[in-house]
């Protein structure tokens, strides 16, 4: 074989290698354009909402790393879309002593998220001063019962 057709053979195989290389550089370029988990519609749009109801409280914006990524995606997956806002409302208004404590961090909406979204459906705010005084009138209500039965017979189980 003459070095002339060796040479037309490599330069042959080379750009074999060019074309196969340059296909593989294009699907590597649409890989990295498809958003990521933390990036599709619905945990970009929680966490916009999120951000403007945390500057509004803080009066500066919220941090946001790979760990409040992960709690976005969280949420998005245990909250229908068109709930966001009112959520994320109700929570940054809440005066919990833990969620003011935590600075309303991502991580308690997420532990709480089906009792807070029980709590704006009914309306209802819970503080620990108020829980405590359900559990006051709670325990009043217990000794009463127990005492009336004591003192006059029949059940000790509670009316319906």
């Amino acid at each position: 074989m003459s070095n002339e057709s060796k040479l037309d053979r490599i330069i042959g195989q080379l750009d074999e290698v060019i074309d196969l290389l340059r296909v593989a550089n294009e699907e590597k370029a649409k890989r990295k354009t498809k958003p990521k988990a933390d990036q599709t519609p619905s945990i970009a749009t929680f966490w916009e909402l999120y951000s403007i109801a945390y500057e509004w409280r803080y009066k500066v914006p919220p941090t946001r790393n790979a760990m409040v990524n992960g709690l976005c995606a969280s949420i998005s997956k245990r909250v229908p879309a068109e709930t966001y806002k009112e959520l994320i409302g109700f929570f940054i208004r809440q005066n919990d002593a833990w969620y003011l404590r935590e600075g309303h961090h991502l991580r308690c909406l997420v532990k709480d998220c089906e009792t807070l979204l029980t709590r704006m459906k009914t309306g209802t705010v819970m503080t620990s001063g108020k829980a405590k005084q359900i559990e006051q009138q709670s325990d009043s209500a217990d000794a009463s019962r127990a005492f009336l039965t004591k003192k006059y017979g029949g059940s000790n189980e509670p009316r319906s």
